[in-house]
């Protein structure tokens, strides 16, 4: 099943095999960001890590000299300035190369350099702090388009703990792992091996003695089913209403301070698209859907019963905060029945890509 998986997935799109492959380094705050100075025919990353949009082979070179998404040699002529901020779709993960990414795109088709800013697998909060940081860069930015949404919803059944202040993130597992394994000892490590497993409740394993260990494994009480926690969709209503309200309070305050127009763009699912599947689209989700890996596993099951709930959270709240709102799944409807737009439920191809910067254009 999964030589099958990978077979039609780059049979069907071959990019993505390079794409597959992307890594991410550590970096304060946001906790991890794209692999900086990589370079290759389909994409390609500079110091930072942040994608080009037009890197050509003379640029690539010299790449001592021109090794940032801002230096003014790689938009020559342009003197209006934007700036895509998002997750994986928003970063170009599925497109052929540079140029077909929603910021290449926007940046040929339009009067104004969009600067691509966006980062695989990142939550709303993480995109306002990789913004932050960089915001020295974006003195003569005018506008701002935040294409984003699914990776706070996809966190809400990927994940099954929550906490209500701090926002879940990709990775966030395997970070809090490795943090409460550096401050224990090499036999507690070991029983946190043999025995987490086992416990339904959190354990203290750095404080935890021995008798208190033996003492819960033996009481069934404290034994685990195994079973996920699944969260209500009242309860993932009010965890995404709090990130959405954070967020986007953020991205007003910015518009107010700077006058920069931001346009917020709910970013599409294929679940929650009117448009009948491509042949090809057909073959992509067959075998993601079916995939034993769990991230393909998870955007399968998101529900199509909740996108008008999330909708009306973000339409609402932009409406509050004068913020222009658009939502690429209601646009992508039946005149696009049969397009190949998607390579699996969330990232785009390049017909995708285009089609989004169509709606995007329609607001400047």
């Amino acid at each position: 099943m999964k030589d099958e998986f990978y077979k039609v997935r780059y049979s069907l799109s071959p990019q993505l095999k390079e794409y597959d492959l992307i890594s991410s380094v550590w970096k304060p705050y946001v906790m991890f960001f794209n692999k900086t100075n990589y370079k290759s025919e389909v994409y390609n990353l500079d110091k930072d890590g942040f994608r080009f949009n037009n890197l050509n082979i003379d640029m690539v070179n010299q790449t001592d000299k021109i090794n940032s998404i801002f230096h003014p040699n790689l938009h020559k002529g342009f003197k209006k300035f934007g700036v895509v901020i998002g997750n994986s779709t928003a970063f170009g993960i599925g497109s052929s190369n540079d140029e077909k990414t929603i910021p290449g795109i926007l940046s040929n088709k339009t009067d104004t350099y969009f600067f691509n800013m966006a980062c695989s697998a990142y939550n709303g909060f993480q995109e306002t702090i990789i913004f932050q940081n960089f915001i020295n860069y974006l003195n003569n930015v005018e506008k701002v388009v935040v294409f984003s949404g699914l990776i706070d919803v996809f966190m809400t059944y990927f994940n099954t703990e929550f906490d209500e202040l701090f926002d879940s993130h990709y990775f966030s597992r395997i970070y809090l792992n490795e943090l409460e394994n550096s401050t224990i000892s090499f036999k507690k490590k070991m029983a946190k091996f043999t025995f987490e497993y086992f416990s339904k409740e959190k354990v203290d394993w750095k404080n935890i003695t021995i008798k208190q260990l033996i003492k819960k494994v033996l009481s069934k009480k404290h034994l685990s089913n195994q079973k996920e926690k699944i969260l209500s969709n009242s309860d993932r209503k009010k965890i995404l209403t709090n990130i959405v309200k954070k967020n986007l309070k953020f991205w007003h305050n910015y518009q107010v301070g700077t006058k920069t127009k931001v346009i917020y763009v709910l970013q599409p699912l294929a679940t929650w698209c009117e448009k009948k599947k491509s042949s090809e689209e057909e073959k992509l989700f067959s075998v993601t859907d079916s995939s034993s890996i769990r991230l393909h596993k998870t955007w399968a099951d998101i529900s199509k019963n909740f996108y008008s709930e999330y909708k009306l959270i973000l339409e609402e709240e932009c409406n509050n905060l004068n913020i222009e709102f658009l939502d690429c799944n209601s646009y992508f409807d039946k005149k696009f029945d049969e397009k190949w737009l998607f390579n699996d439920r969330i990232h785009l191809t390049d017909l995708g890509n285009e089609k989004v910067v169509d709606l995007i254009k329609s607001k400047f």
